[in-house]
């Protein structure tokens, strides 16, 4: 069971991280690294938008990134996890809520 569970998350991973040429393999590694850990952050491995949402998502990404791959990949990243997030959660904004004038 946790092999298929694990296998899932890996899937999602790969779909999720496929179009992030423009980031190296080993920052790709440390994003599927904090997706396999979503349920220690108390979210579904598929629910990108409860991660996102998650200070310790984002600070695993980047420490990962930082100590594995070196501070020369952290603008790729930081750039490509800004960009999933605010898909992600531009996508589950309900239709109802409007955009105020400032």
């Amino acid at each position: 069971m946790k092999s298929t569970i694990y296998l899932g998350v890996v899937l999602f991973a790969v779909a999720l991280i496929s179009p992030a040429a423009a980031i190296s393999n080993c920052a790709q590694m440390c994003i599927s690294n904090m997706l396999a850990k979503a349920s220690e952050l108390g979210c579904d491995p598929t629910n990108v938008s409860c991660l996102c949402k998650n200070r310790e998502f984002g600070y695993g990404i980047n420490d990962c990134t930082s100590e594995a791959c070196g501070s020369a990949d952290l603008p790729d990243v930081q750039s490509y996890g800004a960009s999933m997030c605010a898909s992600m959660l531009s996508f589950h904004l309900p239709s109802s809520v409007k955009q105020s004038k400032g």
